[in-house]
């Protein structure tokens, strides 16, 4: 694949990037890594390990070989990362709202939530498309989608209802209008993605005078729906089979949001979708009251690829997947 692999101790480097799921272990040895089981290592004379082989947990045709390969590649592949990485303004579009502090963004933010949304309802996932000022009007990664998907599979579905850690933010809604001009262009771009994307889950919105357009959580309600039509998995071809009541609950009566008004003028519904889209490495979240919360301190920090998966673009957040 390219990537370059960097180890120091348990902490595995991809490209310069810590691995949300590192290395699995039984006892000292490593057995795998991610979604990855480590299946045979070679060595070379020295008895140095040369190769290293892993095999996907879920497909046959996905493995991975890791060699050895120059330092120097490595150090010029790591650069070019972090050269992407710290790219804010230019790949999130943020450079409108970039003078404002942390703290002021999160004010602004939240008062511009409380002073257009019209409510809390229950949004079922098949009556969502992504808003046309959603990631500065990239759209949705096909590979994020399905990386979502196969978490909640692979990790349960975690219900806000049922609290506990990580559970899934409150998704922030515009209620549009086919008619409209925004939710008419919404309808044609997502319309034309799933056309040329055939990944995603179909178009669902055939018909419909009225639905949604996400600002934020956009992947997670386009996961629901891999489930809700039983798709296949972009990475093993397998089908996503509904096997949790709470996620049934999800699909058949919708999950509780934020609903704004589509009144909202256009630079601030920008500035919304941008703000629920991006993070500045720290952990933050949308309460059920609209309120958006930063948390301080080293142990809130996000991790580097969540960080990157509200800034990045559809194409970059694909190559990060």
């Amino acid at each position: 694949r390219g990537e370059t692999i960097v180890i120091f101790g348990e902490t595995l480097l991809i490209n310069g990037i810590p691995a949300t799921s590192g290395f699995r272990f039984a006892g000292e040895s490593v057995i795998g890594f991610s979604i990855y089981n480590l299946r045979d290592v070679k060595r070379d004379g020295l008895a140095n390990v040369a190769e290293v082989f892993w095999q996907s947990q879920f497909s046959e045709d996905d493995e991975q070989r890791w060699t050895r390969v120059n330092p120097e590649e490595i150090a010029a592949r790591n650069a070019r990362t972090e050269k992407t990485k710290y790219q804010v303004a230019a790949i999130a579009g943020a450079s409108s709202f970039d003078y404002l502090s942390d703290a002021e963004q999160v004010l602004k933010l939240n008062s511009l939530i409380k002073e257009w949304s019209i409510g809390m309802v229950k949004v079922r996932s098949c009556d969502i498309c992504p808003d046309s000022t959603n990631r500065a009007h990239t759209g949705l990664a096909v590979e994020h989608v399905h990386y979502v998907a196969t978490c909640i599979r692979s990790e349960g579905f975690k219900d806000r209802a049922r609290g506990g850690p990580d559970v899934h933010d409150v998704p922030v809604l515009v209620r549009e209008t086919a008619t409209s001009k925004l939710g008419a262009d919404a309808l044609a771009k997502w319309q034309e993605a799933v056309f040329e994307q055939p990944p995603f889950p179909p178009f669902l919105l055939e018909g419909k005078e009225q639905f949604y357009c996400s600002l934020g959580s956009g992947h997670f309600s386009q996961a629901l729906n891999l489930f809700r039509i039983e798709g296949r998995s972009l990475f093993s071809n397998e089908r996503y089979f509904v096997k949790e009541e709470s996620l049934q609950n999800a699909l058949d009566e919708g999950i509780s949001s934020i609903i704004m008004s589509s009144d909202i003028p256009v630079a601030e519904r920008s500035f919304i979708a941008e703000m629920l889209n991006k993070t500045h490495g720290r952990k933050w979240r949308v309460g059920e009251d609209g309120k958006v919360e930063i948390e301080d301190g080293e142990a809130a920090q996000a991790s580097q690829f969540v960080a990157l998966s509200k800034v990045l673009d559809s194409t970059e957040l694909g190559l990060l997947v």
